[in-house]
């Protein structure tokens, strides 16, 4: 029987005070917008059993973009840069022309132009045979590399179906009709089987991949979505940080599961340390974890031995709970992870989701400001207290952006102490002080990048890699075999991490496929464990500059930057050390702009305002080309995060830093570099 819902008492309204009234209006507004939502829920459900026609999406008006294009009018278009230097020539004609007459030979001018040639190439291998002296046996000349195997497909054909349908995202039947529209005599099932068939190198290096990461990076980040396999619901997980992604589909998404995961393959339990600490963590009975304590077994190679040894301790038993079980499960799950020395010391960063919450555990700061930006505000007096709380969080986030440029025990201590001051305050919006005390509840994972500022302040990443599952998911609805399912999680895997690798899916299809001509692709393993070891990441004016010059280099333009640099530090007007923050560390109004918003982006910075000085008593104390200098060198690494800051502002340094990234897709900058 269901339990009706218990309101509170209605008080005597007739001798409450205007305050009060206040206030209980305002819980009763609360009330029915949630009740709103919760109808225009059911609605839509009942529209969708029903088959009903959704409702219309209308498109904006397209104001603001005018407006937009507008402003940007009078800025220069940005020119195409050249292609020639990134291309290979692979043939050349000379093209001749009559002669006109009393014309004189005056050489030849080049005119580069990318052609494709796509054609059937149908080869029938003559293999010698030959019979042995017995009469019997024959032995047959083998078919070249990547020719081998039990179909008549050669590797070109396979690379463009699973180039096709993983990158391009194409269909089954579309990619069918686009073979046999080039005359490839190919069916339906033949192009099944070649996605899903005989891919078991492909499976083996993507777990490899995983195990690699897992056993030498520093951070990962994890997020799960929705799936669909065998026509029953499921979840595919994340698992991923800036030089690899992977996934995997599976009926649940427990924290059971996610720990199977980590596991990368294996499937043996055990009882070390880390797994009854594990197990104290989450208030596992004493008596219980002195029972796998004290015996002598603390190794278990299957699952089928681990319930037998749970059975004989007394842990499977009608007097204990099944929780109990499940506990001392994921604890020796949990303990085979770190026998295994995978995540030694590496922090796992999540959206608050309960099944990622194991080992050094870091959250997201965007979910985080989330719950913030969520709710509703229903007076002018609640929409200013949240969007202050708003501001000062961003305001804090920017902040350790900073920090992570240069960190110090000083400014670590500023941090947590600021920390303090925003998510203890209490503002009288009920709502809202019941957020900021749920976030601060969460402070240690939050401040976790104090301890370790190289891990990301977000999931950005891992909402990123999952798009791609997303994608396939609405293209192709679901998987009907485990093969598929495995099929489908192993190359979406590879793709993402080769894209992030830098290397051409294509290229590395090509490669594992022996495609006579393709280029060598290193074992991606390799390259994962060696990125992950190093801490490598890409230089951001690589990116933009066809040739990146190291920073021991010199150069004109890098002699220009320390010109810049020179001088604006001799005079005391350099933007890194002199410039004041735009904004109070408190939250306080912004200094800089009229109207500057809670969420102005570095992006959003007009190019006239490079390099000037916020400070209102000397607006232009710095130039442009010095606060250009100093942006460029911290973008392309010619100058230390510790040597802009020098202890003085590290917001500058931040400042600096993204303010160069915004600078880069900039004729100025292209400019400066030559």
């Amino acid at each position: 029987m269901e339990m009706e819902p218990r309101l509170e008492p209605l008080p005597d309204i007739a001798n409450l005070s205007a305050d009060k009234l206040r206030t209980l209006l305002l819980k009763v507004y609360a009330v029915a917008t949630e009740l709103a939502k919760g109808y225009a829920l059911q609605r839509e459900e009942i529209a969708r059993l029903k088959n009903l026609p959704k409702r219309p999406k209308f498109k904006s008006s397209g104001l603001e973009k005018r407006a937009e294009a507008a402003k940007k009018k009078g800025t220069p278009p940005r020119r195409r840069g050249k292609t020639r230097p990134n291309l290979k020539i692979d043939e050349v004609r000379i093209i001749k022309m009559p002669r006109p007459p009393g014309a004189v030979s005056h050489g030849y001018t080049s005119f580069v132009v990318q052609d494709l040639t796509i054609r059937t190439n149908v080869i029938e291998f003559q293999c010698e045979q030959w019979l042995l002296p017995d009469k019997k046996t024959v032995v047959t000349a083998p078919l070249p590399e990547g020719f081998e195997g039990e179909g008549h497909f050669g590797p070109e054909v396979r690379r463009t179906i699973l180039a096709h349908y993983h990158k391009a995202q194409t269909t089954s039947p579309r990619l069918l009709e686009f073979l046999q529209m080039y005359g490839i005599d190919i069916s339906k099932r033949q192009v099944t089987r070649i996605l899903i068939d005989d891919n078991e190198p492909f499976i083996k290096e993507c777990n490899e991949v995983l195990r690699a990461a897992l056993s030498s990076c520093a951070w990962i980040t994890v997020d799960d979505t929705g799936a669909v396999h065998k026509a029953k619901n499921g979840y595919t997980t994340q698992i991923g940080n800036a030089h690899f992604t992977w996934f995997r589909t599976t009926e649940s998404k427990s924290r059971t599961n996610f720990l199977s995961l980590l596991r990368t393959g294996y499937s043996d339990y055990v009882i070390t340390d880390d797994a009854l600490a594990y197990m104290r963590d989450q208030k596992l009975a004493n008596y219980l974890i002195n029972s796998l304590a004290d015996h002598p077994d603390k190794y278990f190679a299957d699952l089928e031995s681990w319930n037998a040894h749970l059975a004989k301790v007394g842990i499977i038993s009608r007097k204990v709970s099944a929780k109990s079980a499940e506990i001392a499960t994921q604890g020796a799950i949990w303990g085979s992870v770190r026998h295994h020395n995978l995540l030694n010391d590496s922090v796992i960063i999540s959206d608050d989701a309960g099944q990622f919450n194991v080992g050094n555990h870091a959250l997201c700061w965007v979910h985080c400001e989330r719950l913030i930006h969520k709710l509703d505000a229903f007076t002018e007096a609640h929409r200013k207290l949240k969007a202050r709380i708003e501001d000062r969080i961003w305001k804090f986030f920017f902040d350790l952006k900073a920090y992570q440029l240069a960190p110090t025990p000083r400014h670590k201590a500023k941090l947590a102490a600021w920390f303090e001051r925003i998510f203890t305050t209490k503002t009288g919006f009920a709502a809202l002080d019941e957020q900021l005390e749920r976030i601060y509840k969460n402070k240690e994972e939050l401040l976790k990048v104090l301890d370790h500022p190289k891990i990301p302040l977000h999931t950005n990443s891992s909402e990123n890699d999952i798009r791609t599952i997303v994608t396939r998911r609405r293209i192709s609805g679901g998987t009907r075999s485990d093969d598929g399912r495995t099929s489908r999680d192993t190359f979406l895997s590879l793709m993402k991490t080769c894209m992030k690798l830098g290397i051409s899916f294509y290229d590395y299809l090509g490669a594992r496929l022996k495609v006579p001509g393709a280029p060598d692709v290193p074992w991606l393993p390799d390259l994962v464990r060696h990125r992950c070891q190093s801490g490598w990441q890409p230089p951001v004016a690589a990116l933009f500059c066809p040739t990146f010059i190291p920073p021991n280099t010199p150069g004109p333009w890098f002699c220009l930057v320390a010109l810049a640099l020179r001088s604006a530090r001799l005079k005391g007007r350099c933007m890194a050390w002199r410039m004041r923050p735009p904004w109070d560390p408190e939250g306080c109004q912004d200094r800089s702009s009229p109207h500057p918003g809670p969420r102005r982006s570095l992006g959003e910075v007009p190019i006239e305002h490079v390099g000037r000085s916020f400070t209102p008593q000397a607006p232009w104390t710095c130039s442009r080309l010095t606060g250009l200098a100093v942006a460029a060198s911290c973008s392309i690494g010619m100058v230390t995060a510790s040597e802009v800051v020098s202890g003085v502002s590290y917001r500058m340094a931040a400042f600096a830093g993204e303010l160069g990234d915004y600078l880069t897709n900039t004729w100025l900058f292209r400019f400066l570099c030559g």
